[in-house]
């Protein structure tokens, strides 16, 4: 039964965020917090966390659209980013940190 309980580990085995994914954290949890989304973001963010290497793959089959769009040099960042349920925890952690500072707690 042991293997059970990793099937649905969040653990990181040490950092692999390179220091552009790490930014890219940084700044979407500090536009997340500046507009005061905190809350919903997080219950959305835990709400997908089990879907979140699905979810990435959304974002690749939609790149075509998304990059006709829009011209953002770190879509693909973003996507490789969510194929880790632990990078989710790790933006809903900095999200949690910069909201409480918000609210001086």
């Amino acid at each position: 039964m042991d293997w059970l309980k990793k099937a649905f580990s969040i653990e990181r085995k040490g950092s692999t965020l390179t220091p552009k994914q790490e930014e890219l954290l940084d700044k979407l949890a500090k536009k997340i917090a500046k507009w005061q989304m905190g809350v919903p973001a997080i219950m959305f963010l835990e709400s997908i966390k089990p879907l979140s290497f699905i979810g990435s793959q959304v974002l690749v089959f939609l790149d075509p659209l998304v990059k006709s769009v829009f011209t953002s040099s770190d879509y693909d960042e973003y996507t490789k980013l969510m194929e880790d349920r632990g990078n989710v925890e790790l933006l809903i952690r900095k999200i949690e940190d910069l909201t409480s500072k918000e609210k001086g707690g």
